[in-house]
């Protein structure tokens, strides 16, 4: 028995198509005006349904800290570039006792310049002149969110063995090993444990305490942990 279609080759392509109401043959997938409208209404409001989400994700705030930081991860190559060394964790005495911060050494790199001049390598980091500018070389390294001591800071170097910034020393570039964008420059306190200018940071455990867990008090300032910045300026 022969098969219908055999000699009438056009016969399997009328399976594809459908009769309009004049008579007229389109193929089965091409959408009426009124489908048409169906479609592109529906993705319409998919869009707009999506529009607040999107919204909110582009005006989500960033925390405040991370151009702080940013700033002084800058700050920190400009000192350190011309000299092809990093700056010292503190200044010492003759003994190797701490006396001053790097984060006094700074300020001229923050366009605190005045400060600089009004603070005397003279004498301590807690001095009777010294002691006077500690509120105000303190708002140059304090999360606007954090509360306490108004002469204390957010933002600690990793300093110590096996770091960038061990004692006093002015270690080379070269000493990074890993690559800045793969190092740890800075690290958001969470508490205010430590002054402005207190020649005083974090090691690599107290580091990576406060990444993790919060410091002490087992809390961030900011929803999502506390900010880091790498070698390379990147937070």
């Amino acid at each position: 028995m022969t098969d219908e279609n055999e000699f009438h080759p056009h016969a399997a392509q009328n399976k594809s198509s459908v009769s309009s109401k004049d008579g007229a043959k389109r193929p089965w997938y091409r959408f009426s005006l009124a489908e048409g409208l169906v479609v592109v209404g529906f993705l319409m409001f998919l869009a707009w349904a999506c529009l607040p989400i999107m919204d909110g994700v582009r005006k989500r705030p960033r925390p405040p800290c991370v151009n702080n930081m940013r700033n002084l991860a800058l700050a920190i190559q400009n000192y350190s570039s011309g000299r092809l060394k990093f700056l010292p964790a503190y200044v010492a005495d003759e003994n190797g006792k701490p006396m001053h911060s790097w984060r006094v050494l700074l300020l001229p790199y923050l366009e605190k310049q005045a400060l600089y001049d009004a603070y005397s390598f003279d004498e301590p980091w807690d001095g009777p002149n010294n002691s006077k500018l500690h509120d105000e070389i303190a708002e140059v390294y304090r999360c606007p969110n954090s509360g306490g001591r108004e002469d204390a800071t957010n933002y600690c170097l990793v300093t110590g063995p096996g770091t960038a910034f061990v004692g006093s020393e002015k270690l080379a570039f070269p000493s990074v090993t890993d690559g800045m964008s793969n190092t740890i420059l800075l690290v958001e306190v969470n508490s205010n444990r430590i002054g402005a200018c207190e020649p005083k940071d974090l090691t690599i455990e107290e580091a990576i305490r406060e990444i993790r867990d919060g410091g002490e008090d087992g809390t961030h300032h900011h929803r999502g942990g506390c900010v880091v910045a790498r070698m390379d300026g990147s937070t």
